[in-house]
């Protein structure tokens, strides 16, 4: 059992991903360790070797030696820096032989980057979990685009200025734009994700300091293409923040110009819809997963335990179930796939499944649309009930045997992580 240590103000919004991280609820990876939140270093037991130490830094800039006293106790500390938007926070400062630093929100100018081992994102807050609820909404999509927020700086007034345009030049499509006076405000939480799980396209124009605002993991969260921006009001060149962040080029669309590409990229991603929200969502449950995975890695690595023998004599972690799938006439319902795994379910409630979609053969072209409605409603339920639960899409057909070939190196992975 790892004690968690939030430090107050408490509840902050991009800490939730986190929450969501050692409770398991994002992710339940083989050989997980166990978590107990606190709220003040002092009581958490003296035998603690370990201590996960969660920091809103902007409330704690001038307190960095502080908080060296208090976690010099502990043979290892992994940090989360939460709220360091500006780059105030100096890492250098921290003190500690055997620690891991995990950082919101990088300003890559500002930032210490050596000295971070993982980089986080603002993250989705705390009332975006009224989105499990509106599985209406977002299997209708009556809207093509959704934008509401405050219009504080440059690149939000260019980005609403290309959307009026598209709108303007695209009357039969489906726009709703809500400039509001402050943070959170215009809408109750209740409208705005309802509004954003019924959108198709969810521009994202960046915040003051980073390229990054809550708006694209609520996206995402909502299963809407997040069109991402990759400059601040700051910036004359577009930035390498969401590579630096997802250590990848992200599968969502990315606005390196004056948004004068906006109303085009729209276009194209409600063209491509709903195979292109499919392999987004899909990518961004295996980033989800990733995270807790590499939580374990380095708290394996903190502690110097192997924490893989946690899941040794558990059949949950010792099984992956894989499951093959592919375009039939029932298609797009989901009912036998839902029956399939909560028949799982009933004899492994936390194994991993792993949902191969098979691409459509040429001969079956004409199921192609049913068969992309059904996956976009199973991403759904990946996202939002169902739990550890894996899709991965492939482009082309390759038959059962051609997916498993693919996946069977990556099971075996995850096997030997449980032996």
């Amino acid at each position: 059992m790892i004690p968690v240590v939030y430090l107050p103000p408490n509840s902050q919004h991009d800490q939730y991903q986190f929450e969501l991280l050692f409770n398991h609820k994002m992710w339940l990876p083989n050989g997980s360790y166990e978590f107990a939140e606190f709220t003040s270093i002092a009581d958490v037991s003296p035998s603690s070797q370990t201590l996960v130490l969660v920091i809103p830094s902007k409330y704690y800039e001038d307190k960095i030696s502080e908080i060296n006293t208090q976690i010099a106790r502990f043979s290892s500390v992994l940090l989360v820096i939460s709220g360091n938007e500006e780059g105030c926070f100096d890492l250098s400062r921290i003190e500690h032989p055997n620690k891991k630093i995990y950082y919101t929100t990088p300003h890559l100018s500002k930032t210490r980057m050596d000295l971070v081992d993982r980089f986080f994102g603002d993250g989705y807050p705390p009332p975006s979990s009224i989105m499990g609820g509106l599985s209406q909404q977002a299997q209708d999509k009556n809207l093509d685009v959704y934008f509401a927020g405050q219009i504080t700086h440059k690149r939000r007034e260019q980005a609403v200025v290309a959307m009026r345009s598209f709108e303007e030049a695209n009357p039969e499509a489906r726009v709703k734009i809500v400039e509001t006076a402050g943070f959170r405000q215009g809408e109750t939480p209740e409208e705005y994700y309802s509004n954003l799980a019924s959108a198709k396209v969810a521009p994202c124009p960046s915040g003051p300091e980073t390229n990054d605002t809550f708006r694209v993991y609520e996206a995402l969260e909502a299963m809407a293409v997040p069109i991402v921006d990759t400059k601040t009001p700051k910036d004359t060149e577009p930035s390498q923040y969401w590579q630096t962040l997802f250590g990848e080029e992200p599968p969502f669309p990315l606005i390196r110009d004056d948004y004068n590409s906006l109303p085009d990229y729209i276009r194209g991603s409600l063209e491509a819809w709903p195979a292109n929200t499919n392999r987004i969502t899909a990518w961004w449950i295996k980033q989800k997963r990733r995270w807790a995975y590499e939580l374990v890695a380095d708290l394996d690595h903190l502690t110097g335990h192997t924490s893989s023998a946690n899941y040794a004599t558990d059949v949950n972690g010792a099984i992956t179930v894989v499951i093959p799938i592919s375009p039939i006439k029932s298609h797009p319902d989901i009912s036998i796939l839902e029956e399939t795994i909560s028949t799982i379910r009933t004899h492994l409630p936390h194994s991993e499944i792993w949902l191969m979609f098979d691409g459509v053969r040429p001969e079956q072209e004409e199921r192609q649309n049913s068969y992309q409605e059904h996956i976009r409603r199973v991403l759904w339920k990946c996202l939002h009930e169902w739990r550890n639960v894996l899709p991965i899409i492939f482009d082309e057909h390759r038959h059962q045997s051609g997916m498993m070939k693919r996946m069977i190196p990556e099971v075996k992975e995850v096997v030997a992580e449980a032996e």
